[in-house]
């Protein structure tokens, strides 16, 4: 036999090729060149750079020389595909060559500081695409009509005689076009009488078509950066604990179990947790477990799952009820189906609170340094979440850097920013003054969710004499996750 060249895996090809040794399949299919000449790519980098790019035409819009586009992404990407819904919809009105386009996160410091030029930057309730279409699309039109004009002065002739598409503007009369990226730093300064109408549904071209998601790859191959994965010089870890009730609050602290321990910078104490400091996670999160602390439940001490079980029954037994929707007399129709010896059968149903349990754990990595704050994470609500560490840092808004990154997982749960709020307070009290990972254990995950609300449900209905539904009667008794919130009554 002869010699064999050794064979290079990375460490995604050995997963694979152990999950077919062991007996697994691994099924691979490859369209030569389809990929990477269709889709385009997202850097889901922090856009960092303060000063003015002169190469940006719009807040959103970044056009290079060579003709790559940098698309801004103002919405959190969890999995749900709205970095590429974003693009479309952008790339759709900027009549942009598809393939050259990059897409990155905007700055949430820049958001603060221009009048909130990327709007709320609010990813929740399914809204990502469906809150924003309107706003991004206009945005793309804006940077379009632009590019127009400043090739219509190039050549001194009216902008009602040029076209855009494929990246570049068309002088219709000569036939004469300018490449967008000869023309970006001219369409940069162009200001604009009034801003241009949007295409109705039925001119687009990019919308609605099929594209792969342009995250599948860097995901796929295990470059994409999540918060979890945030490393900067010098960084600390710390595991944090909270007080078991939502009113609890730390009495005292005994931490002579872990005095002298190797790679452990200290023991922080908050009103309501206490986080254990360490050069990384696995021995801050094994100190913390070590500690003896003593907790004041308060007020929610008092309560148990026996408890809210009877409540949430008496409540749908007894009412009162609001009518969210009515079709007929359905209660009506069942009580003479008992007359008329119709079958009726009720039927009573309870869900339990719920973790959201996302695959990333709540993480947040702050660098608290005097007069600035820089957050690395992922987050449903990067502005909301930037004002409150400004808050808790004693800093103004303006001052808070925020390098948005990847979510593994939201559900609702990442807009909240809890995790950020330990991360600010730990190394404010603590007086850590070098990058800080704050990551949430599994088991702190469901010691401190926003559970998914506990529900009481009951069914009631008739049924004809060959079992067809005549008739339904649904009650529910269920908390409000916007007054949870603090929103709403």
């Amino acid at each position: 036999m002869g010699h064999m060249k050794p064979i290079e895996l990375s460490r995604r090809q050995i997963v694979i090729t152990g999950a077919t040794v062991g007996g697994g399949m691994a099924l691979g299919l490859f369209v030569p060149g389809a990929a990477h000449a269709a889709t385009p790519d997202i850097t889901a980098t922090y856009s960092g750079a303060e000063a003015a790019n002169p190469n940006e035409v719009t807040a959103w819009v970044v056009i290079n020389p060579d003709d790559s586009i940098t698309l801004r992404c103002s919405m959190a990407e969890m999995g749900q595909g709205t970095s590429t819904g974003f693009s479309m919809i952008l790339a759709e009105e900027l009549e942009c060559d598809w393939t050259k386009v990059t897409v990155e996160f905007p700055s949430v410091n820049r958001n603060i500081r221009e009048n909130t030029v990327y709007k709320d930057m609010l990813t929740v309730g399914s809204r990502g695409i469906r809150s924003s279409w309107e706003f991004v699309q206009q945005a793309g039109a804006s940077a379009r009509a632009r590019l127009i004009q400043a090739a219509a002065a190039r050549w001194n002739v009216p902008a009602d005689q040029c076209t855009a598409a494929l990246s570049k503007v068309t002088h219709k009369a000569s036939g004469k076009s300018l490449r967008y990226g000869e023309i970006a730093k001219d369409a940069a300064k162009v200001k604009l009488a009034a801003e241009p109408g949007i295409k109705p549904p039925e001119a687009w071209k990019l919308i609605g078509t099929r594209h792969p998601r342009v995250d599948s790859t860097i995901k796929s191959n295990g470059t994409a950066k999540f918060g979890i994965d945030a490393r900067e010089q010098g960084q600390l870890y710390a595991s944090v604990m909270s007080a078991p009730t939502f009113t609890g609050k730390v009495v005292s602290v005994d931490d002579s179990a872990i005095k002298g321990k190797r790679g452990i910078v200290g023991v922080v104490k908050l009103d309501d947790a206490v986080a254990v400091v360490a050069d990384n996670f696995w021995r801050a999160n094994e100190a913390l477990k070590q500690l003896k602390i003593t907790w004041d439940g308060g007020a929610a001490a008092q309560t148990d799952s026996a408890q809210f079980r009877k409540e949430y029954r008496d409540a749908l037994n007894a009412g009162p009820f609001v009518t969210a929707r009515n079709d007929g007399d359905a209660k009506a129709a069942i009580a003479a189906g008992n007359a008329n010896g119709k079958k009726v059968i009720t039927a009573d149903y309870e869900t339990p609170y719920l973790a959201h349990c996302t695959m990333e754990p709540c993480n947040a990595t702050v660098h608290l340094q005097g007069d600035r704050l820089d957050v690395w994470m992922g987050s449903q609500s990067a502005l909301e979440n930037a004002k409150m560490a400004a808050e808790l840092a004693g800093l103004k808004p303006e001052q808070v850097y925020f390098h948005q990154m990847f979510l593994g997982g939201g559900f609702g749960r990442r807009s909240f920013g809890d995790e950020l709020r330990h991360a600010v307070l730990v190394a404010k009290v603590g007086k850590i003054d070098k990058p800080l990972q704050l990551l949430w254990s599994r088991e702190q995950d469901m010691r401190a969710d926003r559970y998914r609300p506990q529900s009481a449900v009951r069914l009631k209905g008739s049924l004809t004499a060959d079992g067809k539904l005549d008739a339904l009667h649904i009650e529910s008794v269920c908390g409000s996750i916007i007054r949870s919130a603090g929103m709403g009554r």
